[in-house]
């Protein structure tokens, strides 16, 4: 969903200027946002959009959920795990390949649990 969205919003805002980047949002210098700065925007549109948000909405639960969608994709697409964990060190910008475990393993976990529920529905002739 991301992804889509950067695809929607990119190009209209780089026909706005004639600074060149990969980055979606800048500031007014053409720089990227700070930390800071993007932890302030999210808080304002929590604010002023409470009742469409999630509580836990933030820059970190979208990084999260990027990610955990990424491994999903990569692995549904027959990607091994080695490579999967070097892509998403990629796209997340990481540099520890072990930083990756918790979507990887989050995806073992739930591919183990559908075919645990498929092995007992077998057995008991549900």
């Amino acid at each position: 969903m991301l992804s889509c969205a950067h695809l929607s919003y990119s190009q209209p805002l780089r026909n706005q200027t004639s600074i060149e980047s990969d980055y979606l949002i800048l500031n007014q210098d053409g720089k990227p946002l700070s930390i800071p700065s993007i932890t302030q925007y999210f808080q304002i549109l929590k604010e002023k959009h409470s009742e469409f948000l999630p509580t836990n909405f933030s820059p970190k639960t979208l990084r999260h959920t990027f990610s955990s969608s990424m491994e999903r994709l990569l692995r549904e697409a027959g990607v091994e795990e080695d490579n999967r964990k070097k892509a998403l060190a990629y796209l997340r910008g990481d540099s520890s390949l072990s930083s990756q475990d918790i979507y990887t393993f989050k995806e073992t976990e739930l591919e183990a649990n559908k075919y645990l529920g498929q092995y007992q529905r077998e057995i008991f002739g549900i």
